[in-house]
């Protein structure tokens, strides 16, 4: 199936608002910017096409949804997002940083500060492992 016959079918079959026509919307909006449509035509489109729900659709979600799928395909072509680098890079180092930061060394220590009471027998249960 080539993609203006997706972006059709895709029209065809529209959930009823409500039932997740907003993820649809977007994916609509996809097929039709791969397939060259314009922007104005996939709006009248999906505004044709919506079928009768339990809420009403504002303009402006659609026109969301037709602005997201143009800012994601460039010229037609999907341009995925690179992934982040992480936050953490050396997770055993950062761990033992935390570790000489902290000021409660003993379990006595820890049941003091800590904001929720345990009861003794917990721990003692701990220690059996």
């Amino acid at each position: 199936m080539n993609i203006l016959a997706r972006y059709q079918d895709v029209l065809r079959n529209m959930p009823s608002p409500g039932n997740g026509f907003h993820t649809a919307i977007l994916g609509i909006s996809n097929w039709g910017v791969m397939a060259g449509i314009p922007p104005d035509a996939i709006f009248q489109d999906i505004r044709q096409a919506v079928p009768s729900g339990t809420r009403r659709i504002p303009d402006k979600e659609i026109h969301d949804a037709i602005r997201k799928a143009i800012s994601d395909h460039n010229g037609g072509t999907f341009i995925p997002r690179t992934t982040p680098a992480p936050i953490v890079k050396d997770g055993k180092a950062a761990l033992q940083r935390i570790i000489d930061k902290a000021t409660i060394r003993t379990e006595d220590e820890l049941l003091e500060t800590s904001p929720i009471r345990l009861p003794l027998g917990s721990l003692l249960k701990s220690d059996a492992l």
